[in-house]
């Protein structure tokens, strides 16, 4: 910043948030079809697909349920 140069950096959007995602439905399959719906339209684009799962949601009750969600997801990726 001090020099103005352009520096070596990839600015990478976040897609989906497992909480934002949540908030719409807390049906699983509702939830990882959406997810694969959108993951489909980033790689139609050549775009990079940022899942943002907050390492705090796999420790938690309300969540625990959702790792197999959160595997499912990844399996896909």
């Amino acid at each position: 910043i001090k020099t103005r140069k352009k520096l070596n950096l990839k600015e990478r959007p976040l897609i989906v948030m497992d909480t934002a995602l949540r908030k719409l439905t807390d049906d699983k399959n509702k939830f990882v079809e959406n997810c694969l719906l959108i993951l489909r339209t980033v790689k139609k684009y050549n775009g990079d697909f940022v899942l943002l799962w907050h390492n705090n949601n796999l420790n938690i009750n309300e969540w625990k349920s959702w790792n197999e969600v959160y595997c499912e997801l990844l399996n896909n990726v």
